[in-house]
């Protein structure tokens, strides 16, 4: 597996986002549906996670739906980059 340790781009939050992998762990996504959600605001990723139900549980890729998510959290979102 690998890959790099955590390090978001934005400093001084909730715990580098361990809650965000408790979610992935729940729904798993493919890895640019992940680097999606993880470049997020943190508003939209408390959103997601908060609100996220999919149509059907247990599935093992979520990636479609969990994108698709961000993008209307993204949407509702005020300011964000311009």
């Amino acid at each position: 597996g690998g890959g790099h340790g955590g390090g978001g781009q934005s400093g001084g939050g909730a715990s580098g986002g361990s809650w965000l992998r408790a979610f992935k762990t729940c729904f798993p996504m493919d890895a640019r549906a992940w680097d999606f959600l993880e470049q997020c605001p943190v508003e939209v990723q408390e959103a997601v996670v908060g609100e996220f139900k999919p149509r059907r549980a247990g599935e093992d890729d979520y990636s479609g739906a969990v994108t698709s998510f961000v993008r209307r959290g993204e949407s509702r979102v005020p300011g964000g980059a311009p």
